[in-house]
């Protein structure tokens, strides 16, 4: 009887404790502990994301969020060394006991490195960041990719999933659907309206200039707005030592030198300074003079372009920071081709940036910020001694302050407003005459909130919620866009994330079939509303191994109210503001995954995207239709393999489906055109009615590094197009005489095109 009775009350008492558990009133002694908090910049109060946060001597560790953020839950109770690091700032340490079932928060400040270090290199490429519809790259991964003749930060970004390119020509970017006008393109808070060089060749941000890049595909925060599409943000390269040193490249492309160092702060009497100064410059004139003196066809007379990046900062309190930077760029262009016609073509941007950064004694932040934005070309096309002149000016001024603050350990508040102008005017000439030479200018400000928010009922869960409203003066158009996203860590190595915005668009880019040199912005107007457009979109992140980490997201987003510009009329003389563009509307949706390897010998990524875009514009087609850059499949691999410690394979292949293209199924000709003096064929065809063959390209570089006579240098060889695949460009289509359609295919890259350089830094 002892027995039984025995038995049945330890078998209550087990029912008991599993009751307790369900209902959460499990005994203190085996509750588990979370620990939670905040990684900040010391000197600015900036939150620090993908900052590392590691419990020393266990497996358990976390990646902070956009908000600086990180979460460790089910710890089992006890004492705890946790260990943050952020790349360029001073690791932190803190001791911390936790209690069962306490939540404890940690606030964790780092202060940028200031010691001198010897050189760390950390092999492996991560191209994914932790937040949804983020990808954080740095200089070093574009420098290590095989590129066409430059390293190039936008042709690095268009091997990611959800980013796509129109061409080997062209270092546009088509994000999720949007065209690259509908990204916004910043340098240092500065928005860039034509971020190419060599016509779209490439960009404008080479890797020895460029600092911290975040691209946002979709969903960005409230901070961001003007454009449907998406964000890169490029801050210009930030010393992190006082020590004076630099590097010296020369490519076949281009030469490129950048040196840094400091002033200042050796007695601490005086500030502690940085400074920085990057140049590149074509170095083609030799080649092209050669070839022109050779008697060889269809070869510029002359072309160069170049920039200047320069930026200081300036530690001029504790709680002070003053930085200012500088860009400047130009590309020009002398190309006869056929007998009677030929380009000169020019364009090049300007930008200027003063940012002031202060940190409150309370741990608030603020940021105060003025750029200024010119963009300026000047195009000429001469046929048989008629001119056609395009002279474009674009010029943007803002003033902007941003601020953080972290109340407590569960909210963390962003707000800021911008006060800016917008003014673009351009002057058409054909034939010495003036013709259509629209100009708009107008103010526009904006302002957003935005908090992020870990509830105490739910440790694991991150909300962050913003809003954000704009006015822009031309057509009188106030708008409020709402944002949130949501983060849920289901265990360490598995993070659902998913989120919704809406944004708006006030500009739209007129673009030209020839070079990027002749494209013009418009805006809105009293009878052209803004477009706007709503993404929704949510994500899994996890990690199934040590060596490997999985991503995928899946997206859908509309554009309504879409306005382009009209190419088909033939005068747009003094036609009002809605009779100049073509209104419209589109939608996109897709799937993304991402399979990394970050450690060891071979490590690398397979990206691939699954998509759909559409357009409705009645004056192209009665129905919907897939715009040239819809690709219904993109595969991108690319494999790094360190041979030794000074050796490096890097391979890149790329797989997409045909671009959409308008096949011709019939002809006609008009006698007599009175509008050409002569005959006019004129094609039938539904608009994009046909598919360009699959693209595939293999792409192999190899690099070395070492020192000679006390100078460190690396040296690459790679070769694009490795195999030789002839990818469509574009096709031309010319009747016969025996009432068919002649087919002329236009290749990109047909070749195996090799590339060389070599890096010398002091």
């Amino acid at each position: 009887m002892d027995v039984y009775l025995l038995t049945t009350l330890r078998r209550g008492l087990g029912m008991a404790v599993v009751l307790l558990a369900i209902l959460g009133l499990t005994p203190a002694a085996s509750q588990p502990a979370t620990l939670a908090g905040t990684v900040l910049d010391a000197e600015t109060d900036a939150p620090l994301p993908l900052a590392n946060v590691v419990l020393q001597d266990t497996d358990r560790g976390a990646t902070t969020n956009e908000a600086g953020r990180f979460v460790l839950a089910d710890l089992t109770p006890g004492r705890y060394t946790v260990v943050v690091s952020y790349v360029g700032f001073d690791p932190a340490r803190r001791e911390v006991q936790l209690k069962p079932g306490e939540r404890r928060t940690l606030t964790v400040r780092l202060d940028p490195l200031q010691l001198e270090v010897q050189e760390l290199t950390v092999t492996g490429t991560r191209v994914e960041a932790q937040d949804l519809g983020a990808t954080r790259i740095t200089p070093q991964d574009v420098q290590n990719l095989p590129t066409v003749l430059e390293p190039d930060l936008f042709r690095a970004l268009q091997l990611l999933p959800g980013v796509k390119s129109a061409s080997d020509f062209s270092s546009g970017l088509y994000i999720r659907g949007g065209s690259p006008d509908q990204t916004l393109v910043l340098l240092d808070e500065a928005p860039i309206y034509n971020p190419t060089h060599v016509f779209g060749f490439f960009s404008t941000f080479h890797p020895d200039a460029i600092g911290d890049v975040t691209l946002y595909k979709g969903g960005y925060p409230a901070q961001y707005g003007g454009r449907l599409s998406g964000v890169v943000d490029v801050q210009t390269k930030r010393p992190s030592t006082g020590e004076t040193e630099g590097s010296l490249s020369l490519g076949l492309l281009s030469a490129r030198a950048h040196v840094q160092g400091g002033f200042g702060g050796d007695s601490g009497a005086s500030p502690d300074g940085r400074w920085f100064v990057s140049a590149r410059r074509s170095t083609l004139e030799p080649l092209l003079s050669g070839l022109n003196g050779a008697g060889v066809d269809d070869i510029p007379e002359g072309f160069y372009f170049y920039d200047i990046n320069a930026a200081t900062s300036l530690q001029l309190t504790p709680r002070d920071r003053l930085s200012v930077s500088l860009y400047n760029g130009r590309d020009q262009l002398d190309y006869p081709f056929l007998v009677d016609a030929a380009f000169d073509v020019g364009y090049g941007n300007r930008s200027a940036t003063l940012d002031w950064h202060h940190r409150f004694a309370s741990g608030t932040s603020m940021r105060w910020t003025a750029a200024v934005s010119h963009y300026h070309s000047d195009p000429t096309a001469d046929f048989a001694g008629t001119a056609f002149v395009r002279d474009t000016d674009v010029l943007d001024v803002r003033l902007q302050g941003d601020g953080t603050w972290t109340p407590n350990d569960r909210h963390v508040l962003r707000a800021g407003a911008t006060m800016g102008r917008f003014s673009s005017d351009v002057d058409n000439f054909f034939d010495g005459q003036r013709t259509y030479s629209p100009s708009a200018t107008s103010y526009r400000t904006s302002a957003y909130l935005q908090d992020t928010y870990q509830p105490a009922w739910a440790p694991k869960l991150t909300v962050t919620g913003g809003i954000r409203a704009s006015y822009f003066e031309r057509g009188d158009y106030y708008r409020l866009s709402p944002r949130l996203s949501l983060e849920y860590q289901l265990a360490d190595p598995v993070r659902l994330q998913a989120g919704y915005g809406r944004y708006q668009q006030y500009l739209t880019a007129a673009t030209s079939e020839l070079f990027s040199a002749f494209d013009f912005w418009l805006t809105t107007a009293g009878q052209v509303p803004p477009a706007y457009g709503d993404q929704v979109l949510a994500g899994i992140k996890t990690q199934p191994t040590a060596r490997l980490e999985l991503d995928a997201e899946v997206y859908y987003r509309t554009m309504r109210r879409l306005f382009e510009f009209d190419r088909l009329r033939p005068d747009y003389t003094g036609l009002d503001d809605a009779d100049v563009f073509q209104f419209g509307s589109g939608e996109a949706y897709g799937l993304e995954t991402t399979l990394r390897r970050t450690r060891g010998r071979l490590n690398g990524f397979v990206a691939y995207t699954l998509s759909r875009t559409t357009r409705t514009f009645e004056v192209l087609s009665e129905t919907s239709f897939p715009p040239r850059y819809d690709r219904t499949h993109d595969l991108t691999a690319v494999a790094n393999l360190d041979l030794s410690e000074n050796w490096r394979l890097t391979t890149v292949f790329t797989y997409a489906t045909g671009q959409a293209y308008t096949e011709p199924t019939g002809y006609f000709k008009t006698l007599d055109d009175p509008f050409l003096s002569g005959a006019r064929t004129s094609f039938q065809a539904a608009y994009n009615n046909a598919r360009l063959p699959a693209y595939h390209r293999l792409d192999i570089g190899v690099r070395k590094k070492g020192t000679v006579f006390g100078v460190d240098y690396e040296g690459q060889v790679q070769l694009v197009n490795a195999y030789g695949r002839r990818n469509v460009w574009f096709v031309l289509f010319e009747p016969t005489d025996d009432n068919q359609i002649e087919r002329d295919v236009v290749p990109q890259i047909p070749v195996p095109l090799p590339n060389l350089s070599l890096t010398l830094s002091f």
